[in-house]
């Protein structure tokens, strides 16, 4: 390369060296040269592509790559390689798929396009086609050690968007042991460990890593961050320090430094960290939201509001700045009450309110009082106090009838209601009011429609959403109801793990597994190392006929020792479900033998699965033996499914009857221990030459859930034995559709879309007339993406 290029080859050839070698600029300058002298050709305008997609021009690369297949034809797949990459980094993940599976066609070896592919499932967040993906890759990519580390890297991502911490780490040491220079590899490993709490496993990659890249500022500012953690604040700032003198003035190391002061309680230099951010860029509101903070913290009230002053009408609006200015107003009205000054506290409360109802806080006693009692008894004292010609005089009745609520005096409470109701922020009468109602045993009707008063006014006031949801869901059973008001929660706090896990559960318990499923997996992307999300992502797939994922995703659970003994419960649950006696025996006796008794609710659940595992032996007087160790009031819906299934298969009808009745009334039909009981109850009817009621009882438990071809089954024979031959026809043909379907379902409920949709487009054709074959077939092409076509 030390000689000049003379030729338009030289030129090229030059050109692709200096690609080789990552000195892209000046490739592309030689290329270019190329280019000038008359050479010309696809392979020039493939290189010419990639040099420019290094630089990151990518509407340029993505001509080139254009006009590379155009002249070239049999470099078609390489081209369509880089149009994925491209799309890839603008986030068009569907064109990327389309491009990279229409490369995965043309190539007889397409290791490196499943590898991209991959990469673009990860992040669209298809986590497990995204492995599947990826070990295509490794089969077909060899012993290249680059490659394989980029295959283990992004498996490592997928693992985490899945939960599964342990494999995700295994997969980042692998890619790390193949590339040591793999900067990203110790980065996501390191953040992986600090999220997942294992600080001082964190601090082992960072040290490694900076090791490797000394002078990476990301490095040491994530670090620094792991250090702060860790409580090792002079090591944090030490590390923020060397991150700031890397990357200049305008690091966010700058920010983290401040954090960590904060922790050292060095208010002065954090205060000063903030506003050197603020220097570099002033609409940094979490910047002046920290400063803000700080100066109310330390009761400097006039410097806070003069932060809040500093941002513009747009972000006063955002929820951060509104929490924020919030717990400054706050902090200011409890200072004001605890020197007697009412009528400037009241003041406050007006500004509180005036952000939003929700905002108001008469709980918190803070460091001025011993309780929330002794709080609102004073605030309670000063209000005699406020001039009766004080302009906000009018919210006088809403404090007095929210205090008499807080302090419990019921006969008080309604002698300021109506005041209240006529009054400013009436929403927040009204929820108070429905508070009272229904917290006091009074009608839960009158106390919902007070609910709904209170969202006429106000539909975002999140206290009388939350009293809304529980009244439909504890006090009324109403639980579609319930999850549209948790949905209207989420709007207003989206991300909201609380919600997110309140509709997963709700979904659960009224059967609908799928949409339990999105839930958990949104609030696992919010906190992937939770345990519990991984073992109610478990129930989901046990009730979506997933058997086989549930269970490695309990193993799974088990072996990392997360859930302890309730983790092997769920597992020998499982194992019952799929037909797996052996192992749900050996586990539920290791269960047995370890709890010893020691844990009640323990010993009842492996009671209990202990008689499902003998009723599915067909030992029903055993069955029947354990679950009657457990205490009656403690059977849970599995435990009265089970008695009541021992006693029916003994003959003891009307006991099997007496315990089935009241399971197969639950509020909640769908809900799987209802819908079997309802089942088992009409077996019992018919034993008992009561036909007709074994019949209604099934096509209640078909109501519920109509895709069990097995209840479907069992309708068609009891009303064929009932002489019902017409009607059984009837039922015959439904048994025929539903078996059809359940391939379709199957494929759905397995997330195979695009199969699942290719499935029943068949099933269409053969059943034009069945308004459910096409309900799921543009189901699933809306899973599918094919919206056009659904």
């Amino acid at each position: 390369m030390d000689d000049e290029p003379l030729t338009a080859s030289d030129f090229f050839h030059r050109g692709v060296d200096l690609l080789r070698i990552g000195e892209f600029e000046a490739a592309l300058e030689n290329i270019n040269s190329a280019i000038s002298r008359n050479y010309y050709g696809a392979e020039i305008a493939l290189v010419k592509g990639e040099i420019l997609f290094e630089l990151m021009r990518l509407d340029e690369a993505l001509e080139w790559f254009n006009r590379a297949s155009d002249l070239d034809p049999n470099l078609q797949a390489e081209a369509l390689l880089w149009k994925g990459r491209i799309f890839f980094e603008r986030k068009h993940f569907g064109r990327a798929l389309s491009a990279l599976n229409r490369v995965i066609e043309l190539m007889p070896m397409p290791g490196e396009a499943y590898l991209n592919k991959g990469m673009v499932l990860c992040e669209r967040g298809d986590h497990l086609k995204a492995l599947e993906s990826l070990e295509e890759a490794r089969a077909l990519i060899g012993d290249d050690d680059d490659k394989l580390a980029d295959i283990h890297y992004w498996q490592g991502r997928a693992y985490n968007g899945l939960g599964r911490r342990d494999e995700a780490i295994s997969a980042l040491h692998r890619a790390i042991h193949l590339a040591p220079e793999f900067l990203d590899a110790y980065a996501d490993l390191g953040e992986m460990y600090r999220i997942a709490g294992r600080l001082d496993q964190a601090r082992e990659i960072y040290v490694q890593a900076i090791d490797e890249f000394g002078e990476d500022a990301s490095l040491r500012n994530d670090y620094g961050n792991v250090l702060r953690d860790l409580g090792h604040l002079s090591e944090s700032l030490e590390q923020l320090n060397q991150a700031i003198s890397l990357d200049g003035e305008q690091s966010v190391a700058i920010f983290n430094r401040a954090l960590t002061h904060e922790r050292m309680n060095s208010w002065e230099a954090a205060l000063l960290d903030y506003e050197a951010v603020l220097e570099h860029n002033p609409i940094d509101h979490e910047a002046r939201l920290r400063r803000l903070d700080i100066f109310s913290r330390r009761d400097r009230f006039v410097e806070a509001q003069r932060e809040y002053d500093a941002l513009n009408e747009d972000l006063r609006e955002r929820k951060d700045v509104q929490d924020t200015y919030a717990r400054f107003l706050n902090r200011y009205a409890r200072a004001l009450e605890s020197e007697g000054k009412i009528v400037k506290a009241l003041a406050v409360y007006r500004r509180l309110l005036d952000i939003h109802p929700d905002l108001l806080d008469l709980d918190n006693p803070s460091k001025h009082f011993s309780s929330p009692e002794e709080r609102q008894q004073n605030i309670e004292a000063l209000l005699d106090h406020v001039p009766a010609d004080d302009p906000n005089a009018n919210l006088l009745p809403l404090l007095r009838m929210l205090l008499q609520a807080r302090l419990e005096r019921r006969d008080d409470f309604e002698d300021f209601m109506n005041a209240a109701w006529e009054g400013p922020f009436k929403e927040l009468a009204y929820v108070c009011g429905g508070e009272m109602l229904y917290n006091g045993g009074g009608s839960i009707e009158s106390a919902l429609e007070l609910c709904d008063k209170a969202l006429e006014v106000r539909p975002d006031l999140i206290k009388a959403l939350w009293l809304k949801v529980n009244i439909l869901e504890e006090g009324l059973h109403r639980y579609h109801d319930a999850i549209e008001v948790y949905q209207a929660i989420l709007k207003i706090t989206p991300g909201n793990p609380a919600v997110l896990d309140e509709i997963g559960q709700l979904w659960l318990e009224i059967g609908e597994p799928y949409r339990a499923l999105r839930a958990y997996r949104e609030m696992q992307a919010l906190m992937p190392v939770e345990p519990r999300i991984q073992s109610e992502i478990a129930q989901c797939y046990l009730q979506m006929g997933r058997t086989a994922e549930a269970i490695d995703e309990l193993r799974r659970l088990l072996n990392a020792g997360d859930g302890g003994l309730r983790i092997g419960v769920d597992l020998v649950d499982a194992y019952l479900r799929s037909g797996n006696l052996t192992d749900a025996a050996e586990l539920l006796a290791d269960i047995e033998a370890e709890n010893a008794g020691l844990n009640p609710s323990i010993e009842d659940a492996c009671l209990e699965l202990r008689a499902s595992l003998l009723n599915a032996q067909r030992r029903h007087e055993q069955a029947e033996a354990a679950i009657r160790r457990v205490p009656r009031e403690e059977w849970s819906p599995l435990g009265r499914y089970e008695m009541g299934l021992a006693l029916a298969r003994l003959g003891k009808l009307d006991e099997a009857q007496e315990i089935l009745e009241p399971l197969a009334e639950s509020d909640t039909p769908r809900e799987e221990f209802a819908n079997k009981a309802l089942v088992e109850l009409a077996k019992v009817r018919r034993e008992q030459g009561k036909g007709e009621e074994a019949i209604t009882l099934i096509k209640a438990a078909l109501e519920a859930n109509p895709y069990n071809t097995r209840n479907r089954t069992l309708l068609a024979w009891i009303v064929r034995l009932e002489g019902d031959a017409e009607a059984a026809e009837d039922c015959d043909i439904d048994v025929r559709f539903f078996k059809e379907l359940a391939l379709g379902r199957r494929l759905l409920l397995h997330e195979e879309f695009e199969d699942a949709a290719d499935a029943l487009r068949l099933l269409c054709q053969d059943w034009s007339e069945r308004a459910d074959a096409f309900f799921h077939y543009a189901a699933a092409q809306c899973c599918a993406r094919q919206y056009k076509a659904s």
